[in-house]
C-alpha cells in the first residue's frame, strides 16, 4: 500500500505515528526517528503480521544503482528503529527478526478512524506468550460461532487484543491513581482506594459506592473476609506514625483494630487467621494470629530483610510472602518468593530475582501470581506469571506461565475464592525534571518547567560548573544512561553511552569532569560498582576505583579537593576521601550502629561539613545531624512541624540544606532549611511524590523531580 493510502495516524502500544509528517510519538512525546528507519517501520506497518524480506528493505532504502554495505546498513537501520522504540531483538514487542529472511512487525496496528486492527495477517503471538491462549482465544470467540460461522471467529480472532480477557474495571485519571484494589470472594465486587477515599465497584454494572470512614481515617484495602461483608484494610494515622491492620463492615458500624503497629495484612482463605509484618524498615517479622482471638507467633524473624506482599495457601498450612535484604555488595536488592511452613518452620525460596515486584496471590487450584520486570530496555514494564505449586510441598511442579503482557506495570493480584477471576492494578510511573528560577528572595520559585518531554525515570543529580547545563541520569532509552542538557535547548547531549547501568554522578571539585557510579548490566543486583571519570568537555571515561558497597559520592569545590564516598554493611556507614584523579582512598570516619542503611547524607560546598538524615518513617519534627570533617564533632538541627526526611543536597551558599520532607498532613514539600531548622517550603506538592532538589552552583536555580503516572484496576478471568 502506498504511503499516501495509509490511514494519517497509525496506532501501536504506547507510540502513535503521523504517516504524512514522519513523527513517532509516545504518550504524545516526539520520539526522533531518521529517514532509514522511518522507511522501515512504514514498510512494516503496511503489513502487520507479514513477513517483510532483506531483500524488500533494501530495494525501498537503496536505489538499484547505489554502493553500499548493505547487510551493515540494514542492521544498524533496524538497531536504531528498536532503540527508538525501546525494542529488542531477544524478547520483541514490535520487530520479530526471522533469521536470514527479514522482520515481521507483530504488535496489534489500529488506524485513526475506528480502532481496528490493520486489515492483514493476525498478529503474530510471541514465542514468550502463555502456552494457554489458543484455548482462551476459542472459549472467547465462542459466542461468535453460535451466532454465525467460522469466518466471525477468524474475524475475532484478528481484532481481539494481544491479551485475551483482560476487562478494564476503573477509569481514575492521572492525578488520581488507585493505591490498592481487592476482588470480593465472589468475584462481584471491587474494594480499591485512592487518595480522596475507599470505594466499592460491582463488577457487572460499573457503579461505585464510596464507603464512610471516620475522620482522617485513611484506609487500604488489602483482603475480604469470606462473608463478602467486611473488609481488611490497613491505615495510617499520620506520615511518621506506624500502620495498623483493621476490619471494616460494609454494612455500616465503626471500624475494628485487629492488629496494632502492623504493615499489610492477609487473611487465611477460611478467614481465621491473619498474617500480618511489624518492625522498622530493615528490621522486620513476620506473624501469624487468630481473629477469634489468642496469641500471635512469630513465623518469619531475618536481621536486616523486608517482607512486602503476603499469600496464604489454599489449605492455610504455607504462607508465601516477598522478601528482599539489603546487604553488602548489594545495589538494588535480593529479592526473593518465599514460603513459610507453619508445621517445620522451614522456610524455602522459590524465585529469586531483582526484578520482582511486590506482588503475590496464591489461587485456590495451588497456582502462585507474581510479578516480574520485563529485561532491559523494557524493564518499565512487568508481567504477571503463574507457577504450579505442589499442594503438600508447596515446592514448583512445572515452569511459570505468562499471564499477562504488553506496556505498563502490572501489580497487586487479587483472586476470587475460586481463583477463576484475578484482579490487578496496571501502572506508569516515571520521574520528571524540572528547572525552577528562584524569586529574589530566594523563598519561591518565579517560575518552573521541565526539562525534557519523553517518557521515562530521569534523576538530576547536579550543574555544570557555569550554572548553565543539568547533569542527569535517564533511562529514555531503555538504559541508565548519563546526559547533559542546557535548560534552554530542546534536547540533551548524551555523555556516557553503553549498556551498563549509571546510577550517580557528580561534578569534580574543579569542575573539568562528571565522577559517575556504574554497575554492570548483566549483574545489576551484585556489585562491584565502579566509579569513573568523564571530561565535561567530551572524551573517553576512565576508571578511578571499584568498591563492593559504594552507597554514594559527592565532591566539595575548588579550592577544596574533598571528594567522598560512602560504604555501607549491614551495620556501618564508613566515609572515605578520595583523589578525583588517581582514585586513591584514605577513610574518613565510621559510624556504627543497625539504621545506617537509612541515612541520607551531603557534603558541604567547601568540604568541611557533612549533613545526615534518617530516611522516612521518622517522626516529627524531622532531625538533622550536621558533622565536622575537620574535628568530627557533631550538632543536631530540629525542623519544626516537618517529618519523613527523603533526601538532603546541601545549598549553593553552604548555609543552607534542600530537605525533600513531609508535613504532619501528608503534603510532600521541598524546603530550604537554614542552620537554625528554620524551613522554608519552595515546593509543595499534595498529588505526586517529590524527590530531591540539587542547586546550581550559582544558587539561582534548582533542577528537581517529581512523579508521575497512571494506575487503575484490571481484570482477567479464563486464565
Amino acid at each position: 500500500m502506498p504511503v499516501s493510502e495509509l490511514p494519517t495516524l497509525i496506532r501501536f502500544g504506547t507510540f502513535e505515528l503521523d504517516v504524512r509528517s514522519g513523527e513517532l510519538r509516545r504518550n504524545g512525546s516526539r520520539i526522533r526517528l531518521q529517514d532509514q528507519p522511518l522507511q522501515i517501520l512504514l514498510t512494516l506497518l503496511d503489513r502487520p503480521g507479514e513477513v517483510v524480506t532483506r531483500e524488500e528493505l533494501h530495494s525501498k532504502l537503496w536505489p538499484a544503482d547505489t554502493f553500499v554495505d548493505f547487510d551493515h546498513g540494514l542492521n544498524a537501520a533496524i538497531k536504531r528503529l528498536r532503540d527508538a522504540l525501546g525494542d529488542t531483538a531477544d524478547n520483541p514487542r514490535y520487530i520479530e527478526t526471522l533469521a536470514r529472511r527479514g522482520y515481521r512487525f507483530v504488535a496489534p496496528v489500529s488506524p485513526n478512524n475506528d480502532g481496528t486492527i490493520t486489515s492483514g495477517t493476525a498478529p503474530h503471538v510471541q514465542k514468550t506468550a502463555p502456552r494457554s491462549w489458543p484455548v482462551r482465544l476459542f472459549v472467547a470467540a465462542g459466542l461468535l460461532l453460535l451466532l454465525g460461522s467460522l469466518v466471525g471467529w477468524i474475524i475475532a480472532r484478528r481484532t481481539r487484543p494481544v491479551w485475551p480477557g483482560e476487562q478494564r474495571l476503573t477509569s481514575n485519571p492521572a492525578d488520581l491513581p488507585i493505591i490498592r484494589a481487592v476482588i470480593s470472594p465472589d468475584g462481584k465486587y471491587l474494594a480499591y482506594a485512592d487518595r480522596t477515599g475507599l470505594f466499592v465497584r460491582e463488577v457487572a454494572s460499573g457503579e461505585a459506592h464510596a464507603i464512610a470512614l471516620p475522620d482522617k481515617f485513611s484506609a487500604v484495602p488489602t483482603g475480604w473476609f469470606p462473608d463478602g461483608t467486611h473488609l481488611l484494610v490497613t491505615k495510617w494515622r499520620k506520615p511518621g506514625d506506624k500502620p495498623s491492620v483493621w476490619s471494616i463492615s460494609l454494612l455500616g458500624g465503626a471500624p475494628h483494630m485487629l492488629v496494632d503497629h502492623a504493615w499489610v495484612g492477609v487473611l487465611s482463605p477460611d478467614g481465621a487467621q491473619l498474617a500480618f509484618s511489624r518492625g522498622d524498615n530493615y528490621a522486620q517479622t513476620i506473624w501469624i494470629e487468630p481473629i477469634a482471638g489468642g496469641d500471635p507467633r512469630k513465623v518469619v524473624d531475618e536481621p536486616g530483610e523486608l517482607f512486602g506482599a503476603m499469600a496464604f495457601s489454599p489449605d492455610a498450612k504455607h504462607l508465601a510472602f516477598i522478601r528482599s535484604v539489603y546487604r553488602m555488595g548489594y545495589h538494588e536488592g535480593d529479592t526473593s518468593i518465599a514460603v513459610a511452613d507453619f508445621s517445620t518452620g522451614q522456610v524455602n525460596y522459590l524465585v529469586s530475582n531483582p526484578g520482582l515486584e511486590d506482588a503475590i496471590a496464591w489461587s485456590s487450584d495451588g497456582r502462585l501470581i507474581y510479578s516480574q520486570l520485563e529485561p532491559r530496555p523494557n524493564n518499565r514494564e512487568s508481567n504477571l506469571w503463574a507457577i504450579g505449586l505442589n499442594p503438600h510441598t508447596a515446592k514448583p511442579m512445572a515452569s511459570a506461565i505468562r499471564l499477562t503482557m504488553g506496556p505498563d506495570r502490572k501489580t497487586s493480584p487479587s483472586l476470587s475464592g475460586d481463583g477463576k477471576v484475578l484482579t490487578f492494578l496496571r501502572r506508569t510511573s516515571q520521574a520528571e525534571i524540572y528547572v525552577g528560577n528562584l524569586a529574589d528572595d530566594m523563598r519561591s520559585l518565579s517560575s518552573s518547567s521541565r526539562l525534557i518531554l519523553e517518557e521515562g525515570t530521569n534523576l538530576p543529580f547536579d550543574w555544570a560548573a557555569d550554572s548553565q547545563s543539568v547533569i542527569f541520569v535517564s533511562d529514555r532509552n531503555g538504559w541508565s544512561h548519563l546526559f547533559r542538557q542546557d535548560p534552554a535547548r530542546g534536547s540533551p547531549d548524551q555523555v556516557v553511552r553503553g549498556n551498563d547501568r549509571i546510577l550517580a554522578a557528580r561534578m569534580n571539585p574543579s569542575g573539568s569532569a562528571i565522577i559517575y557510579s556504574v554497575v554492570s548490566s548483566d549483574r545489576m543486583d551484585v556489585m562491584p560498582m565502579s566509579i569513573m571519570s568523564i571530561p565535561i568537555a567530551g572524551g573517553s571515561p576512565r576508571l578511578l576505583f571499584k568498591g563492593m558497597d559504594i552507597a554514594n559520592l559527592q565532591c566539595a569545590r575548588s579550592p577544596s579537593t574533598v571528594c567522598l564516598i560512602g560504604r555501607t554493611s549491614a551495620t556501618s556507614l564508613i566515609f572515605s576521601m578520595f583523589d578525583s584523579e588517581t582514585g586513591t582512598q584514605t577513610d574518613l570516619t565510621r559510624l556504627d550502629g543497625p539504621s545506617v542503611l537509612k541515612i541520607n547524607w551531603s557534603l558541604s560546598p567547601d568540604g568541611s561539613q557533612l549533613v545526615m538524615g534518617k530516611r522516612m518513617h521518622q517522626v516529627n519534627p524531622a532531625e538533622l545531624t550536621i558533622f565536622s570533617i575537620r574535628d568530627k564533632s557533631q550538632r543536631t538541627i530540629r525542623i519544626e512541624g516537618w517529618t519523613d526526611i527523603r533526601s538532603l543536597d546541601w545549598g549553593a551558599d553552604g548555609r543552607t540544606i534542600w530537605v525533600g520532607a513531609s508535613s504532619p498532613a501528608g503534603t510532600e514539600a521541598l524546603l530550604s532549611v537554614d542552620m537554625k531548622g528554620n524551613a522554608t517550603p519552595v515546593v509543595l506538592d499534595d498529588e505526586h511524590e517529590l524527590g530531591w532538589a540539587i542547586p546550581s552552583r550559582d544558587g539561582r536555580r534548582i533542577a528537581y523531580w517529581k512523579a508521575s503516572g497512571t494506575s487503575n484496576a484490571w481484570m482477567l478471568q479464563g486464565f
